[in-house]
């Protein structure tokens, strides 16, 4: 009877201990590796290196579950066959800047990892994914935060929802199919800025980011079809290979193009435009019929959004390369354009009441000087006048030349070197 009771006993321990989440049986397992169709879980590993390899074995899409923080070491080189779905489980995975998960011997060019959120199965997407190191996958994301840093470098990366921070590193193709976008630093090819019919899409470009995008380097922007669906970008600052106003600058999408609208489901939140004899004119919503989307874009009575509705930009701080010496950029034969933080110095306000010139200076940097020149109607100069700026932000000058044309310009004392765009007049 003893011996029947302990049989007992043990049957029923180890019938508990199947019931254990992996991460109680194996104190210390890294992660968990599932079946394609997310229905069998494979076994549990101690080591991302493991379960990467588990995984490999698997097939297309087997799933990767975080059971803890995990930290992929700088000179690490991991290897990923295939695609995978990868579940955060709202841990966080760190590649460290000198670390790879390389491709092997997938049939792919690159492989995918896709930060899916199966609510079906138990495999949550959230947590962060931290790249300091090299991902050669295309990574999706869907309701994670996934951070580029200094060091990064991912071949494309696109969200349909999440957050993702780009502050250095390279991004090879960016994709804003959804999520939120803050972009400040590193380099990325803006392969489409299109929120793909998803709704709630925010993109931040500042500080010293560079982005590449115009066709003239070889990549199409496609039009963004579904910015009415909830699409909006903001431009603070950062370096371009083209005039970033040629984003969205006297460019209207037909709203019918990407999708079967009806005035019923047209967002509050944009201006409409009819189209009739080539000219844009503004539309209330409400008095646009089903009738006016059933028309084709060359149509008159279609209805049009202004791109320029869902951009947010200082047109005044746009500037081309010509020499200023505080050009983030690495290259400036490429990024040639840039939008200038508010913190730049900017000649603002400035005015001409006959031949007196009125100047303010927005912050104002150390070494600066004003130089002032009039121009007479042949375009030759008339007279030129230096103001060494110090401290004073604003201030007058009478001009003692001829001509109606003006032009002021803000330089380094020392090496003449432009600090912001020259400020005309005449526009």
């Amino acid at each position: 009877m003893k011996t029947k009771r302990i049989s007992a006993f043990l049957t029923a321990l180890m019938m508990c201990l199947t019931l254990l989440p992996a991460a109680a049986r194996a104190e210390g397992d890294a992660a968990e590796v599932w079946s394609p169709d997310m229905q069998t879980r494979i076994g549990t590993y101690a080591s991302l290196a493991e379960a990467l390899a588990a995984a490999n074995q698997a097939g297309m899409y087997a799933g990767v579950k975080l059971l803890q923080d995990v930290t992929v070491g700088s000179g690490t080189t991991l290897t990923l066959n295939d695609s995978i779905n990868l579940f955060l489980n709202n841990y966080t995975l760190t590649l460290e800047s000198g670390s790879k998960i390389t491709k092997g011997e997938s049939l792919n060019a690159y492989p995918a990892i896709d930060l899916w959120n199966d609510t079906s199965s138990s495999l949550p997407s959230e947590g962060t994914l931290v790249i300091g190191g090299t991902l050669e996958a295309d990574l999706y994301i869907y309701d994670a935060a996934v951070t580029v840093s200094d060091g990064g470098s991912v071949e494309t990366l696109d969200a349909y929802a999440g957050t993702v921070n780009i502050s250095g590193g390279a991004v090879h193709a960016l994709i804003t199919d959804g999520g939120t976008y803050n972009i400040s630093g590193g380099v990325m090819c803006l392969d489409m800025f299109d929120n793909n019919g998803y709704e709630d899409v925010a993109v931040t470009v500042s500080g010293d980011a560079c982005l590449a995008w115009s066709e003239a380097n070889g990549i199409q922007v496609r039009a963004p079809q579904y910015w009415c669906c909830g699409f909006h970008l903001t431009l603070e600052g950062g370096y371009f290979d083209a005039d970033p106003s040629l984003l969205y600058r006297d460019r209207y999408w037909h709203i019918n193009d990407g999708g079967s609208w009806t005035a019923s489901t047209l967002s509050d939140d944009f201006t409409y435009y009819i189209k009739s004899g080539g000219t844009y004119t503004e539309i209330a919503k409400d008095a646009i019929t089903d009738e006016n989307l059933t028309k084709s874009s060359d149509e008159d009575g279609s209805i049009f959004v202004c791109y320029a509705d869902v951009v947010t930009v200082d047109e005044s701080q746009i500037e081309e390369y010509s020499g200023q010496t505080d050009w983030a950029a690495g290259n400036s034969n490429l990024y040639r354009w840039r939008i200038r933080s508010t913190s730049a110095p900017s000649l603002a306000e400035s005015s001409v009441t006959d031949q007196t010139v009125t100047w303010r200076i927005a912050n104002v940097p150390a070494n600066a000087l004003l130089i002032a020149a009039c121009y007479d109607e042949d375009g030759t100069m008339s007279d030129v006048q230096t103001v060494d700026v110090g401290s004073d932000a604003s201030g007058t000058l009478t001009m003692q030349g001829t001509g109606t044309e003006f032009r002021l310009m803000l330089v380094d004392k020392t090496t003449y070197a432009p600090l912001c765009r020259a400020w005309t007049n005449n526009g």
